[in-house]
């Protein structure tokens, strides 16, 4: 009897002992498996990280390239335009100094005097050089449009002039410059960029 009982609780201890073996290499494989999912978890969200920081790093330099074009393009527009600028200028003093020299002759031929006159009339009516004018500040606006819009405001409105003379000044024209392209004194356009310092509070 004592036997049997023995038996018993020795075929009892060898289940238990199976049993937890079963049990513990359940869990070691499920570790296993936990551990091994984190690890490749991990490793496809490093590659995932690399990935989108390779692709900012492509777009930030796309976008760094196509800034600095954007810029090259900017500056060479405004060479361009500052430059047409100082053409039409020069071609005013042309036209200015040609009319001046004509004034000064005169001559004893009444034919001639009228001759004279009507060459210094027609100067005169293109002395404005108005298409290629019109066709700078064209130019200009579009090129300077954000520049402008800057200062303008629901509170602060900019008049034409105003705006044309933050193109003008913002292309590096002096005041001499700006007042032989608007056909004005010099001293009107130092007026001017006065008024238009203390309407935008901007320093000298």
């Amino acid at each position: 009897m004592a036997e049997e009982k023995l038996e018993k609780e020795n075929k009892l201890r060898t289940q238990l002992v199976w049993f937890g073996s079963v049990v513990a290499v359940l869990i070691i494989i499920i570790l296993v498996f936990v551990v091994y999912s984190l690890r490749l978890k991990a490793s496809r969200q490093k590659i995932l990280v690399a990935n989108k920081s390779k692709l900012l790093k492509t777009e930030l330099m796309s976008l760094r390239l196509l800034t600095e074009a954007q810029k090259k393009d900017l500056e060479i527009k405004k060479t361009s335009l500052t430059n047409f600028g100082l053409h039409i200028i020069w071609k005013k003093k042309l036209i200015d100094e040609l009319r001046q020299n004509l004034q000064k002759l005169n001559t004893s031929d009444e034919k001639l005097n009228l001759k004279l006159k009507q060459i210094n009339s027609e100067i005169r009516n293109i002395q404005g050089l108005g298409s290629d004018i019109e066709d700078f500040y064209v130019q200009a606006e579009a090129l300077e449009n954000d520049f402008v819009d800057k200062y303008q405001s629901d509170d602060l409105k900019l008049t034409r002039n105003e705006k044309k003379l933050i193109v003008l000044l913002k292309l590096g024209l002096s005041s001499k410059e700006i007042s032989i392209i608007k056909n004005v004194s010099e001293q009107a356009v130092k007026m001017s960029r006065h008024r238009l310092r203390s309407k935008l509070n901007v320093p000298k």
